[in-house]
């Protein structure tokens, strides 16, 4: 007996989505579906028809930084996500590891910094390079740990020796009623270049927001009005504006790149506080280097060593080699607020305003019912975007040029 055959429908063909490494889809046009671009099947539903939501509990695996370009899935045009996932994928986690290395070159100085302020008040004649040199081998020592649960009680100190420097940092800077009298209340506009590196250099911790929701036993709860992203955003961004407008009336222009740098170097208190946040940032670099790890050696190099007889060696050394480049990079430029505005304004330009912008453009063109809405969002997008290139054109550049003049 003959099959009647179904008329073709309107609709795109997903008949051949399974066989694309890492391709699924929801069969409603317009629903959204958390997936993951892994380059294999190990992100593939147990089911193909099957649809994961955003509201769902279990969030698809995570082993790479690349996966959070392809976080949110509509259904378009397959060709074009297949060719512009891969790309992408891997400009972000270039951007990401620059990021990242940046990042730890800033604790290696801002740790080094801390220590040379207190020695130098017994001892003094060292170079802050020789204190950078002292750090490295307990830097590579703490970043051979593979299973970050082991320094959960190491993390926790860190926190608590936190919450301590801020408290005694905070009684500096509200002692002697300072005021705005004697203070210039605006900058120059050749320094609104390094503010702006700075402040982006303020959310160097995206790299690690989506390895925290997945590792989340509820991860609804991470999103959401009042879910654990915004009341910790609320929380860090208020403390940065009350740190840094309180340190400016305290200090005015003779603040340091590092608000502990500015308290008095003579008052054992003092010392304290830049002892116990050097310790605590020194705690916490490996969490800031596990992410160059997830990149170079999760996302590139594990699948070229999986059957290797020394596979674990090829790890450690790639862990020491990406402590050594970040100790290489804090030596050439041992300066804390220059290497901040400029990993700020080249990294975070990009990856906090630029991509998740394109992203969500890309995520979501072709839900937009009318015209206007689709020109809004074009419009919106590309006005996202300009603001980040001017901001890691014109930061770069400032920054650049400040660490030309301080070295030469």
């Amino acid at each position: 007996m003959s099959q009647v055959k179904p008329p073709p429908s309107d609709q795109p063909s997903h008949e051949n989505d399974s066989e694309m490494p890492g391709f699924a889809t929801a069969n409603d046009r317009g629903k959204r579906s958390v997936v993951s671009f892994t380059g294999g099947d190990r992100d593939a539903l147990d089911d193909i028809g099957a649809e994961a939501t955003p509201e769902s509990d279990k969030p698809p695996p995570y082993s790479s930084i690349r996966h959070k370009v392809s976080a949110y899935s509509i259904d378009y045009d397959p060709h074009l996500r297949r060719d512009i996932d891969q790309p992408i994928s891997h400009v972000v986690n270039g951007f990401m590891l620059v990021l990242q290395l940046g990042s730890c070159c800033v604790y290696v100085v801002f740790i080094s910094t801390n220590i040379k302020d207190v020695v130098d008040v017994y001892y003094s004649g060292l170079d802050l390079r020789i204190y950078m040199l002292i750090l490295l081998l307990p830097l590579i020592l703490i970043n051979m740990v593979r299973n970050l649960k082991l320094l959960a009680p190491f993390t926790t100190l860190a926190s608590l020796l936190t919450v301590a420097g801020f408290g005694i940092t905070f009684y500096y800077l509200v002692i002697g009623s300072p005021t705005l009298d004697d203070k210039q209340p605006f900058g120059t506009f050749e320094e609104f270049p390094l503010f702006i590196g700075t402040v982006l250099f303020s959310l160097e911790a995206i790299g690690v927001i989506l390895p925290l929701e997945n590792s989340m036993k509820s991860p609804k709860k991470f999103r959401g009005t009042f879910g654990v992203l915004n009341v910790a955003m609320v929380l860090v961004v208020t403390l940065f504006i009350v740190t840094g407008f309180l340190g400016y009336m305290q200090y005015g222009e003779c603040a340091e790149g590092s608000i502990t740098l500015s308290l008095p170097k003579e008052e054992k208190l003092a010392q304290s506080v830049k002892i116990m946040l050097a310790i605590a940032i020194f705690i916490t670099h490996s969490l800031q280097n596990y992410v160059n790890i997830e990149i170079v050696w999760n996302g590139y190099l594990v699948e070229k060593f999986e059957k290797h007889p020394y596979k674990m060696v090829f790890e450690y050394l790639t862990r020491i080699f990406l402590v050594t480049v970040s100790f290489a990079l804090a030596v050439a430029v041992p300066n804390l607020e220059l290497f901040i505005s400029l990993f700020g304004a080249l990294c975070l330009s990009a990856i906090g305003i630029a991509f998740p912008a394109i992203i969500y453009c890309f995520s979501i063109w072709n839900q937009e019912t009318t015209r206007f809405k689709f020109v809004l969002l074009i419009m919106k997008t590309g006005f996202i975007v300009l603001f980040a290139v001017l901001g890691l054109a014109l930061g770069t550049y400032t920054s650049l040029l400040n660490i030309v003049i301080e070295f030469s």
